[in-house]
């Protein structure tokens, strides 16, 4: 996190979540990536995989995440690349 007087940048990577507090309310700050997004579901069901209910949502019922860094062969349509908001 780097903060000057007037910008806050913030970086997440991961599992971690964060939120920031600002004159005692809580201020969304992330959004996680999570199949039952509906974008993220879009976005895997257009690469050819589903999205289903296995205890959890689940990518093509083994993942229970929609981004991750692995063998490319499971995670073929979960996404590798980062999102940038301003």
């Amino acid at each position: 996190m780097i903060v000057d007087p007037d910008t806050l940048y913030l970086s997440w990577l991961g599992d971690s979540q964060a939120i920031l507090v600002r004159s005692g309310r809580v201020a969304n700050i992330m959004d996680p990536h999570k199949p039952e997004r509906e974008d993220e579901k879009a976005r895997i069901e257009g690469l050819g995989g589903c999205v289903i209910w296995f205890g959890t949502w689940r990518v093509n019922g083994n993942l229970a995440v929609s981004r991750a860094i692995g063998w490319w062969r499971l995670l073929l349509p979960v996404s590798l690349h980062a999102q940038a908001t301003a």
